[in-house]
């Protein structure tokens, strides 16, 4: 698409994820009235907001801002021993033998890896057989290596890009525990890559990425060879559910040529518990169109919003005043920035610990 859309794309963004809050599970699939769908949008934005809570103050985002970074007001105050750290780390691993062979050899690296913070260096110890552990501290105030990093079941293949040839992951696991919590896990249960010329893609993908206490899940199936499935959920055990559902089809298999016009549809969803946006096929029209009107915008876009999928109203973009309006069933609308307004300055106070102050 060769106009500009960042604040269409901007705008209903904001809109998508304020308006797809952690929805209300006891819901019927029903008929709802006008009033009953604002007062779901309504009820959505509490939960979002304790979602984003529970992320923020659960142990993955408080051993990482708080204690390994040391995020306050957008700046990392413990940048310095972070280098310092990685600095000697990377005389110990001897990171030649990835640059020369182009591969991670697991078996080459296998070992414990033990931070000494009187001294300041990493020691290897030979003590494992394809699995690399590296123990150290999470803060710089930490006298005890209390953060445990284990990399293991790695796989790999072999794949030609560009005359090159590179060793890519087929699996691979990464578990991180902060004082005997499992903090970060990263399952990568298998990567499948294809041919195309001189150039080849993953064309599958199972992965799992949990960062206490979200679980992200990944999945990318290729039912053709020219038609891919994007499966992406982001949950937890307190009832939070979001996802992103797409489908790609493509005229060619050709990838590595491939543009805009090579792309035939795309229909996504992205859902939140109860509440859903989704937008069915006219998005590949979209970025091929060259300056498109309001009017062909929300044709192709053809946003509906649902509620327990059940249609509650559309959103159309007007460039004019660059806002998302919501039409809802009775035909009557308004800015949906009556929904998210609130909500973003109350993210942001949520936020702003790490961020500071937003523009």
């Amino acid at each position: 698409m060769k106009k500009n859309h960042n604040s269409l794309f901007a705008g209903i963004a904001i809109t998508l994820l304020t308006l797809a809050g952690c929805g209300d599970d006891d819901e019927s699939n029903r008929e709802t009235t006008v009033d009953e769908d604002k007062a779901n949008i309504e009820a959505t934005f509490d939960e979002a907001l304790n979602c984003i809570k529970a992320l923020r103050d659960g142990p993955a985002m408080d051993v990482l801002l708080r204690e390994f970074l040391s995020l306050s007001d957008g700046q990392a105050f413990n940048n310095d021993w972070i280098d310092d750290l990685t600095l000697e780390l990377e005389d110990v691993l001897d990171l030649h033998q990835i640059e020369d062979n182009q591969r991670f050899d697991i078996g080459f690296y296998a070992g414990t890896y033990t931070y000494n913070s009187v001294f300041g260096w990493w020691t290897k110890t030979n003590d494992q057989d394809n699995r690399v552990v590296f123990e150290f501290p999470s803060n710089p105030q930490e006298a005890m290596n209390n953060a445990v990093m284990v990399i293991e079941n790695y796989s790999d293949t072999q794949v030609q890009i560009e005359s090159e040839t590179y060793y890519l992951p087929n699996t691979a696991n990464v578990n991180v525990t902060v004082d005997g919590t499992e903090i970060f896990r990263l399952t990568l249960r298998d990567v499948d890559y294809d041919s195309n010329n001189d150039f080849e893609i993953p064309v599958a993908v199972d992965m799992e990425i949990f960062m206490n206490p979200f679980t992200l899940s990944i999945t990318i199936d290729r039912n053709t060879t020219t038609d891919f499935v994007l499966d992406i959920d982001f949950t937890n055990d307190a009832g939070c559910d979001w996802g992103i559902d797409a489908e790609v089809q493509l005229d060619t298999d050709d990838f590595e040529n491939l543009s805009e016009d090579d792309i035939e549809s795309i229909t996504a969803t992205l859902r939140i518990n109860d509440l859903s946006i989704r937008s069915l096929s006219g998005i590949a029209d979209l970025l091929k169109a060259d300056d498109p009107s309001d009017t062909e915008i929300n044709r192709l876009l053809d946003l509906e919003v649902l509620f327990n999928n059940v249609k509650i109203g559309d959103l159309e973009y007007n460039s004019e005043n660059e806002t998302v309006i919501i039409f809802y069933k009775d035909r009557t609308s308004e800015d949906s920035a009556v929904y998210y307004d609130d909500f973003l300055d109350e993210l942001e106070a949520l936020l702003v610990e790490f961020t500071g102050e937003w523009d």
